[in-house]
């Protein structure tokens, strides 16, 4: 780990990767683990479930399944997300390979983030006909947001590239925040501001 990066997760808390991974994984950013299919069970090739998108208010964990975690659902967007829609996303074309046993896989847009999420957690059951209410995504707004996010993920890696593993990291963080503010003014409370570039550039950092 750089002296930059590690100064870079002192700012969120973190000194180690496994505090990295307790960091992100109580945020819903939980690193998914390999699925086998029915259909690999079975010697079938796999198919592609259909996504839908869940909104949650928090994550939680269930004492009675060896504290797993689930999200707490609060709606659902009963229309799956389209295939154009999806292929602007590298975690969602992943997401439609680990279908459950009705064909569905489930991701949650985290609008602080501005990352989709599908975690092991986001599958935890399936969440089509429970109680939550019906709320229909607007593709549009978030496909808005996605680009937004891959132009300043660019932009900061040349400059990462420019400046050498230890340069300009403060000079970096300052402008991501200001792209932020500039991108989505909505959501640019102070600390969602931080929140968003500190995860970030540590993801550039790690190549990711």
């Amino acid at each position: 780990m750089s002296l930059r990066s590690k100064s870079l997760l002192v700012l969120v808390g973190l000194t180690s990767g496994v505090g990295v991974e307790r960091f992100l994984s109580s945020q819903g950013e939980l690193r998914p683990e390999p699925v086998i299919t029915k259909e690999e069970q079975e010697g079938k090739p796999a198919s592609k479930a259909k996504l839908y998108a869940i909104y949650h208010s928090t994550i939680l964990q269930d004492p009675e399944n060896g504290n797993k975690p689930y999200p707490e659902v609060k709606g659902i967007s009963r229309t799956p997300l389209t295939e154009d829609f999806i292929n602007e996303d590298e975690e969602l074309k992943k997401c439609v390979w680990r279908g459950n046993l009705e064909n569905r896989a489930y991701a949650a847009w985290d609008s602080r983030r501005k990352v989709w999420e599908c975690s092991d957690a986001m599958q935890y059951k399936d969440w089509f006909n429970g109680a939550m209410e019906d709320l229909p995504i607007n593709e549009g707004k978030i496909l808005g947001e996605m680009k937004k996010v891959k132009n300043l993920t660019d932009s900061l890696r040349g400059e990462k590239e420019k400046l050498g593993k230890d340069g300009g990291w403060q000079e970096m963080l300052e402008k991501c925040k200001k792209s932020y503010v500039e991108n989505f003014s909505e959501s640019s409370a102070e600390n969602d501001t931080a929140w968003f570039c500190n995860i970030l550039l540590w993801k550039i950092d790690q190549g990711k």
